[in-house]
């Protein structure tokens, strides 16, 4: 069989082994390396779900353009809903990064 290298500290492993000896990440084609990216793919999932109803709640939220003064700037429902908005997105953001980081890790 051809030598096999960890991919995160570079130690020579056995090639048969699912976890490296040496900073015990594990190894492509274990099972506890399906297992490990299966929970990733969920958890990347569910923070792309959460994101999106953190958004639909912050549009629902009271506030917005109609209710900014010029002279005295935006009102803090406005801010508050801009705020949570942008947690939405960033959920969102976060689930699709990790997603494409386990594409490229396949």
């Amino acid at each position: 069989m051809a030598e096999r290298f960890c991919p995160s500290c570079g130690t020579k492993v056995d090639p048969a082994g699912e976890a490296c000896p040496s900073c015990g990440r594990n190894l492509p084609g274990g099972t506890a390396y399906r297992v490990e990216r299966s929970g990733k793919r969920e958890t990347a999932t569910w923070a792309i779900v959460i994101g999106l109803v953190i958004i639909v709640f912050g549009f629902q939220l009271e506030g917005g353009p109609r209710i900014i003064d010029t002279r005295r700037g935006p009102s803090s429902a406005a801010l508050i809903k801009f705020e949570v908005i942008v947690a939405g997105v960033a959920f969102i953001g976060y689930g699709v990064f990790s997603l494409y980081r386990l594409r490229d890790e396949a």
